[in-house]
């Protein structure tokens, strides 16, 4: 399931004109961030979200 929203996420970045690096990334960052937080997605609040981003060293560039 998760695995299918993410390619829809592709998909829209795409109809977006995002370049395919964008695309790259953004899905990678979002991939990387289900992974570590580690619960069902229809489980996953906004608080995970910003617990996960707040628990990195990001650059301001990232975190944009």
């Amino acid at each position: 399931m998760t695995r299918e929203l993410i390619k829809a996420w592709e998909s829209y970045l795409r109809a977006c004109s995002r370049s395919e690096e964008t695309i790259k990334l953004r899905t990678a960052h979002i991939s990387r961030c289900l992974r570590e937080i580690a619960l069902p997605l229809h489980e996953i609040t906004a608080d995970h979200f910003i617990d996960w981003l707040a628990g990195h060293e990001w650059a301001p560039a990232t975190r944009r």
